[in-house]
């Protein structure tokens, strides 16, 4: 084997492994007790329908029909209506990597329709999720 060969291979390898190229994005999660105080709205409402609306570079968006039974915060009245939530997820801008900080608890991108959840909301005319807790029946 020519001594050049192993040369070769090692440059090889580290330009692979070069840190520009590595990615050390680490997607993170708001405080749940930040997520309360700043909810203007707790309602405990059961999931009627779920919308996958859109994905995008920043991440995915979902829409909930709800049922509202009770309201412990806010001003939202008993019945239907629709709440959003956005999963975000890292991302490229350009060469740079941007790591999101997530609101919730990790199960607002997959609330299931029948289930009653608490929810923490804010928003006027678009209502949406910061925080969901399963609620007991």
């Amino acid at each position: 084997m020519p001594k050049v060969f192993p040369t070769v291979l090692m440059t090889s390898i580290a330009a692979l492994c070069a840190p520009s190229d590595a990615v050390a994005c680490q997607i993170a999660w708001r405080p749940q007790g930040e997520l309360e105080n700043e909810a203007e709205a707790v309602v405990v409402a059961r999931v009627t329908s779920v919308r996958h609306v859109a994905e995008s570079f920043r991440g995915d968006d979902y829409e909930y029909a709800i049922s509202i039974e009770s309201s412990e915060r806010g001003e939202v009245r008993r019945g239907s209506a629709v709440v959003a939530y956005e999963d975000l997820r890292a991302h490229q801008r350009g060469r740079t990597w941007v790591c999101p900080i997530k609101n919730g608890s990790g199960i607002e991108a997959d609330l299931k329709p029948g289930q009653r959840y608490k929810l923490y909301l804010k928003g006027a005319d678009k209502l949406e999720i910061l925080l969901a807790r399963a609620a007991r029946d």
